[in-house]
């Protein structure tokens, strides 16, 4: 992982050559472990297509830029809704999923850690206003959960020591780890379309988009050998902040039935205000940090709020296909998002570590890859109220390998199926499908010479630590012409 994986996750203004510098020495491989526990656990933080939207859509993947049929069209592509100017509203849009998230290390802590819940999805509200508004074209109005994440991992263990590396008289060891992850993003949004004549459609959506986001990670490792002899480590870090910005949408659709086109262009967002808070507090009680047979006490602790925050979204560029056969319609979608450079979300003073008297800073900063993701969808009609759906969407990760930043974490690829069917009755449709997302990655271990060290030292290695991201959907919805 990145350098700033460390547990002690300040960084030094002078000293810049590791994060921690002031702690090389003292970081022992559970901590390494915990920490790179407490990283694996922010799932789905550099992902774009992890969440889907609508009825037929969600059934689809999201892959229907160029040919989207309900009013997701708000989110996909605005074009379509000038071409499409029924009357309209989704209702519910219920969609419960199980969710298991997995980290399993290989080396100093050989299991497994998971976390499990079952809970309703984000999905979305959507409504046409009944009139034509200016110039001719319509208003629709959209409230989507743009991205979603609630998790807590914890481990605790006590465990008796025979005479070793770790305690040369043997003795107790104790660890706990717990680390919450939690983000939510909103956007409400308002969406002008017209048409452009018979097969082409025009809109464009404004959302207003509101993030809120924290991490916050808990570590402690005791020992005490059978000479009654104390060490400790403790470790807090917690990053808490919400954002305010506006971006926007527009889309053109191409109806040429039975072949369909769109194409579809997000822009960056614009940072309107947003304020949050940073803290650490790290100390180690008994420990030899610099090898001279004494124990050296540490301390570095720092808390600063009402910090102004920053959030930056890229430019998105996405294109779609559909093709009606006699029984049965394909969709193709890709969506182009590009990088964001690495930059400060929250940037408080520095503050002097209490231990070494250094400048040391605690910021909170992210970073992005480009990222192409692309899905392939399948309609058919089963009988003349019923069509079943299935999809495949690959939606890659915008992480940096080997980033210094410490945001954006979740480096593994998702992988979507979803199946289901929409049966029509009157005035309304009724939508029931089951989806299956799957992402796996190791975590990589570079940029880390202190530690390998210290473990080489301890007689231990670097141990190789797999993430593993899991999601079961149940979707369910009810539409309605109004």
């Amino acid at each position: 992982m990145a350098r700033n994986c460390y547990t002690f996750s300040y960084t030094l203004l002078e000293k810049a050559d590791y994060p921690v510098s002031g702690f090389r020495a003292h970081i022992w491989g559970v901590v390494l472990l915990g920490s790179l526990l407490s990283q694996a656990v922010l799932a789905q933080d550099s992902h774009y297509w992890n969440l889907h939207y609508g009825t037929q859509s969600t059934l689809l993947g999201g892959a229907v830029i160029g040919s989207v049929a309900d009013l997701s069209a708000a989110f996909y592509n605005p074009g379509w809704l000038g071409l499409r100017r029924e009357a309209g509203l989704i209702l519910s849009a219920r969609v419960y999923e199980a969710a298991t998230m997995a980290v399993e290390g290989d080396g100093i802590q050989q299991r497994e850690l998971s976390n499990f819940r079952v809970a309703p999805s984000p999905s979305l509200i959507a409504g046409r206003f009944p009139s034509d508004s200016l110039m001719g074209g319509t208003l629709t109005y959209s409230i989507i959960t743009r991205q979603s994440f609630d998790t807590e991992l914890e481990t605790r263990g006590v465990k008796s020591v025979d005479p070793g590396p770790l305690l040369p008289n043997g003795g107790t060891l104790t660890e706990e780890l717990v680390r919450v992850a939690k983000l939510g993003e909103y956007w409400g949004g308002m969406t002008w379309s017209i048409p452009l004549g018979d097969r082409v459609g025009i809109g464009v959506t404004t959302n207003l988009a509101l993030r809120i986001q924290r991490r916050r990670g808990d570590y402690s490792f005791k020992r005490l050998d059978n000479s009654n002899e104390l060490a400790m480590i403790s470790s807090v870090t917690d990053y808490d902040y919400y954002n305010v910005r506006l971006l926007w949408k527009a889309g053109l659709a191409f109806d040429w039935s039975p072949l369909q086109l769109g194409l579809a262009v997000t822009t960056p967002s614009i940072n309107l205000f947003g304020s949050g808070y940073t803290y650490v507090n790290a100390s180690s009680v008994g420990f030899d940090i610099n090898g001279d047979g004494n124990p050296d006490p540490i301390l570095v602790a720092d808390y600063q709020d009402e910090l102004s925050s920053i959030y930056k979204s890229s430019w998105a560029v996405g294109a779609g296909v559909g093709y009606s056969f006699d029984r049965f319609k394909l969709d193709v979608s890709a969506e182009w998002y590009n990088g964001i450079g690495a930059y400060t979300i929250l940037d408080p003073q520095p503050f002097v570590n209490q231990t070494t008297g250094e400048p040391a800073k605690n910021p909170l900063t992210v970073e992005y890859n480009p990222v192409l993701n692309y899905g392939i969808g399948v309609e058919f009609r089963v009988t003349e109220r019923i069509k079943g759906f299935l999809s495949y969407v690959i939606d890659f990760s915008a992480q940096v390998p080997g980033t210094e930043t410490n945001l954006a974490v979740s480096s593994w690829d998702l992988r979507h199926i979803t199946g289901g069917g929409v049966w029509d009755f009157g005035d309304g449709a009724m939508t029931l499908g089951l989806g299956y997302a799957y992402g796996s990655n190791q975590i990589p271990n570079e940029a880390l010479p202190p530690v390998e060290e210290l473990l080489s030292r301890a007689g231990q290695r670097m141990p190789i630590v797999t993430a593993t991201s899991r999601r079961i959907k149940l979707i369910f919805a009810l539409s309605f012409a109004l």
